[in-house]
């Protein structure tokens, strides 16, 4: 998909990408529980699925921070992402492999329209640096980790 169908077409890319989530987490036990696989429109998705909130959704979490597989999203989740706090406690959010890419496609993404409208820009010339936040292992086995969101 082109970058420009996001700004050309945002509801037909957006809905294309939630059938695409609900694909892949169709056998998953969240999944399973508000049978993604029965979704076939807009309309079912907000039939079908609640809106939760992180209380809602911590149980999950947990159970997936101990390492359990297949819960929110399929297989393992190795990674988390520890939010700054701003509300009552920190919250922990799984990180799966897919969303890594994407995030990094994003960055790429940005840079790229960046580039594009200030071709006179020096953004690729001389050095750079990119400070990353802090990444523990938060778990012995199987290996779970987690890093600061900001």
């Amino acid at each position: 998909m082109e970058i420009t169908s996001l700004k050309n077409k945002p509801y037909p890319v957006q809905e294309s990408f939630l059938f695409s989530i609900l694909e892949q987490a169709r056998d998953t036990e969240y999944g399973k529980k508000y049978n993604f696989k029965d979704i076939k429109s807009l309309n079912d998705f907000q039939k079908n699925v609640p809106i939760n909130s992180y209380e809602e959704f911590h149980p999950y979490i947990k159970r997936m921070l101990e390492g359990e597989e297949n819960v929110l999203w399929p297989g393992l989740i190795e990674n988390f992402s520890k939010s700054s706090g701003t509300t009552a406690r920190s919250k922990f959010l799984p990180v799966s492999e897919e969303l890594l890419e994407s995030c990094f496609k994003a960055g790429q993404d940005q840079l790229m329209l960046y580039l594009k409208n200030n071709p006179e820009s020096s953004a690729l010339e001389g050095k750079s640096i990119f400070v990353g936040g802090s990444l523990k292992q938060i778990k012995d086995e199987p290996g779970i980790f987690c890093g600061d969101v900001s």
